[in-house]
């Protein structure tokens, strides 16, 4: 039968050690005797050990042993429960070391008795035999206490995992719930630029769609002024205004990648009314002019997307929303076709 002492330790959990079964320790007696047996009568011992039989004075040193090893592994189930490798390895090593080490030892080699008369080497001899056996006894109880620490902490690491995993299923079982509740994260986007429409002072007038088709972009020019320059670019020459930083920058077919800024025109929508609808805006910081579209296609909730005859920042497809597409459908159907994705 096992020897289960529920000791506590750091995060005051009871930590199970099983030590081991009297059994192995009543073997480890009649090993150990044995090599007492054995030094006893080598020793001064041999003497009084004279009219013994062999069997009588090998089982002597085997029940001296047996009460020896009880008494250590007494002492070791006493510290574990109130000072144990965990909570104090300092002052836990310096009590075993003392009470199951020096006072076994010195037990056991008062037993044996070497003679006083004997040499030197005869004294030392059978103590460090005796301590050596001693503190591998010692050293199996310590392996035993930290095999069933690791073993706990594993099992705790197990189950963490396990609760771990649990939690992470409630997690994605809750975020597909949000997804199926939620409303669609570019709807609720699309409402609040209705909303933030209505009260921009760039809004969007109505768009004369007859005077646009009847300008020619090879005749009519953009008046271009700023500190810098002042010149007159022709329709057929604009490319893409954009609206940061409270500054408007036109970007000419020719050079996409280099802007003008443009001095007179503070808005957008002042650049969509000085061309008289000939440019028109694609989203609240881009404006495109006409036949700058190569094609269109119409997406879900009356969305559009359009393809740039050329590139700006790398990007052809740019989406207008479901208000400004409503603007300009007219306007970009007199350049292509609106084709369903």
């Amino acid at each position: 039968m096992k020897s289960i002492g529920q000791d506590k330790y750091q995060d005051n959990k009871d930590l199970t050690v099983n030590y081991p079964d009297v059994i192995w320790l009543l073997i480890a007696s009649f090993v150990f005797g044995g090599v007492c047996w054995y030094l006893g009568y080598q020793g001064a011992l041999a003497d009084r050990l004279a009219n013994w039989s062999i069997i009588s004075s090998y089982l002597f040193f085997v029940l001296m042993v047996a009460i020896t090893f009880l008494y250590i592994r007494l002492v070791i189930v006493l510290l574990d429960k109130r000072q144990n490798w965990l909570t104090g390895p300092e002052k836990r090593i310096g009590t075993q070391l003392f009470f199951c080490c020096v006072l076994p030892t010195l037990f056991l080699f008062w037993i044996i008795g070497p003679d006083a008369m004997a040499k030197d080497e005869w004294l030392l001899f059978p103590l460090m035999v005796i301590f050596s056996g001693v503190l591998v006894l010692n050293m199996c109880y310590t392996v035993y206490f930290y095999l069933a620490n690791y073993q706990s902490q594993k099992k705790l690491l197990v189950e963490l995992t396990e609760v771990n995993h649990q939690q992470q299923l409630k997690i994605t079982d809750l975020e597909e719930r949000i997804d199926l509740l939620s409303p669609d994260l570019e709807e609720v986007r699309e409402i609040l630029e209705a909303e933030t429409g209505d009260r921009d002072p760039d809004s969007m007038d109505e768009i004369d769609l007859i005077l646009v088709k009847s300008m020619d972009p090879e005749q009519e020019v953009f008046l271009l002024n700023n500190k810098i320059l002042s010149q007159k670019i022709l329709y057929k020459d604009l490319g893409i205004f954009t609206f940061k930083n409270n500054i408007v920058s036109l970007y000419l077919k020719t050079a996409m990648h280099e802007n003008l800024t443009c001095g007179e025109q503070r808005s957008l929508k002042e650049v969509v009314n000085s061309t008289k609808g000939f440019v028109q805006k694609i989203d609240r910081d881009k404006a495109i002019p006409f036949g700058m579209i190569q094609s269109c296609h119409q997406l879900k909730r009356g969305r559009l997307r359009i393809v740039l005859k050329l590139p700006f920042e790398g990007r052809y497809n740019f989406e207008v929303s479901d208000k400004i597409a409503k603007h300009i459908k007219e306007w970009i159907m007199l350049q292509v076709p609106i084709e369903k994705e």
